[in-house]
C-alpha cells in the first residue's frame, strides 16, 4: 500500500518528475482530484501534478488525464526547449 499523509508520493512511480493520482470511483470529481494530484507534487517535490481518473465500465486505457492549467503550461513549455 502506498504511504498516506505527508510521505504520500502519488500512486504510480517510475517518472521522478511526476506525481499521479490514480481515481477509480463512481463520481469523477475533478478539481478535488486535481488539488491532490499537485499536493503529491509538492510532496514528491516532483514537477508536475497529474490525476488519472477510471472511467466506470471502461478499461484503463479509456482512463483520463487532468491537471491544472499552469500545470499544462509549464509542462508544454518543457517539452517546447
Amino acid at each position: 500500500m502506498a504511504p498516506a499523509g505527508e510521505f504520500d508520493a502519488g500512486d504510480l512511480g517510475g517518472i521522478p518528475e511526476v506525481a499521479f493520482e490514480c481515481r477509480d470511483r463512481n463520481r469523477l470529481t475533478l478539481s478535488e482530484n486535481v488539488d491532490d494530484a499537485n499536493e503529491r507534487a509538492r510532496q514528491k517535490k516532483a514537477r508536475y501534478g497529474a490525476t488519472v481518473m477510471k472511467r466506470r465500465g471502461r478499461g484503463a486505457k479509456d482512463a483520463y488525464v487532468a491537471m491544472d492549467l499552469d500545470t499544462f503550461v509549464r509542462l508544454l513549455q518543457e517539452l517546447l526547449k
